[in-house]
């Protein structure tokens, strides 16, 4: 039986599945080739244990070449740039065209933050994450205790939630209190798809600490950013976490996308026009039902999408993906406390954030172990050979001697 060829183009926590699931049993019959920028990646839900202070970045990092060497998987550490449907392609940023049999986009998307460049303020977007880490560690470094820090974080969601709570957890032990100036900017709204208690609680906790909310988007000004209302908002930085724009090679390459400009997939996640191209997280879009753009959503995905990429090789009928009615978000505040929201449900406290640190430790162990078990594989292996060729060196030198 032919070889096939599974790409899985981008690192996102589907295709990361697809990995470990081949780490686990192999796939007969089967090359597999892993394209990401880097050999390393930021688990997003524990990002915010590094910028707390808890954390340093290594601890909180998938080793991206790792889990694709533990998978068998061919590793291409470069970004996709273009894919041709029809000569069954990709293109990487190198100009290397790769073919496939089947394949798996987890690509991720870009910020929408071009319309708030300005040259009086510094702007930093929460994606890529690697960069936003030392961005963000850059910003506080700038600031001294006799500094006035006025920062205006971007998005009305749990990441733009959570980064202005860690910021100025962060920034009250460098300056005084007094001279902190936080904006929070919902855009589209504040934390629209939680429960009406959580809200209230968020913004209790947002007035606690002197941050501002200020509704609807803003835009770049000569001195500072300007509000809907039509204020002026001086600011030395802005930190970006508002929703995702598309790739820009996505609409050239012959694939349905939705009206947002996004891959279109079906409940299998399968592309709507291509039945042997997948696509997950925050570069596609569902056609039948709204889903989430973050990561708790992605990690769900990941077991649907390997059996269905698994499933479409072997050429069997497709499962499909009914999303759950009710999934847990959780907010870092900073002070080892977080706010987390399940359906109609509200916590906040200690608890709840060593819960979320559970959590998300026991993720990344999940694939810190695959590596380990493959590096104590490959040293067992070495190890016996190295013994086999002693041995065999010792039975040439007993046959000379015989001789």
């Amino acid at each position: 039986m032919e070889k096939k060829h599974l790409v899985l183009a981008g690192a996102g926590y589907a295709n990361l599945h697809i990995l470990k699931d081949l780490s686990q049993h192999s796939w007969p019959n089967l090359e597999v080739t892993l394209i990401a920028p880097n050999t390393e990646q930021i688990h997003s839900c524990s990002i915010s244990n590094c910028l707390s202070g808890y954390e340093n970045k290594d601890k909180v990092s998938l080793n991206i070449s790792g889990i694709a060497k533990a998978a068998k998987a061919e590793f291409v550490r470069n970004k996709v740039i273009g894919v041709n449907p029809v000569c069954r392609e990709i293109t990487i940023e190198t100009g290397k065209k790769i073919s496939y049999d089947v394949l798996s986009l987890a690509v991720g998307a870009k910020m929408d933050s071009e319309y708030l460049q300005s040259e009086g303020y510094k702007v930093i977007n929460a994606k890529p994450f690697d960069n936003f880490v030392i961005k963000f560690n850059e910003m506080l470094n700038s600031f001294s205790r006799h500094s006035k820090a006025r920062i205006a974080v971007l998005g009305g969601g749990a990441a733009g939630l959570e980064l202005a709570l860690i910021t100025h957890f962060r920034l009250s032990r460098l300056v005084d209190t007094r001279n902190i100036k936080i904006t929070l900017i919902t855009g589209e709204g504040f934390i629209p798809n939680w429960a009406n208690d959580t809200r209230l609680l968020a913004k209790q906790i947002l007035y606690d600490r002197r941050i501002n909310l200020a509704e609807g988007k803003a835009y770049a000004g000569k001195n500072g950013l300007i509000l809907a209302n039509g204020d002026l908002l001086p600011v030395d930085f802005v930190l970006v976490a508002t929703n995702v724009k598309p790739l820009d090679w996505f609409a050239d390459c012959n694939l349905s996308l939705c009206k947002d400009g996004f891959f279109a997939v079906k409940d299998t996640y399968q592309t709507l026009t291509n039945r042997s191209i997948f696509a997950s997280g925050d570069c596609c879009t569902r056609i039948d039902v709204p889903q989430p753009r973050s990561a708790i959503s992605a990690i769900y995905t990941g077991s649907y999408l390997s059996q269905n990429v698994h499933r479409r090789l072997q050429e069997k009928p497709l499962i499909s993906n009914a999303l759950p009615k009710w999934v847990i978000d959780f907010v870092a505040t900073g002070y080892k406390e977080a706010l987390m929201n399940w359906g109609a449900f509200t916590a906040c406290g200690y608890w709840v954030w060593r819960w979320k640190s559970w959590r998300d430790k026991r993720f990344l162990q999940s694939y810190t172990k695959i590596v380990q078990k493959n590096i104590e594989k490959e040293s067992e292996s070495e190890a016996e050979n190295s013994e086999n060729s002693t041995n065999s060196t010792n039975s040439k030198s007993d046959e000379k001697i015989e001789k």
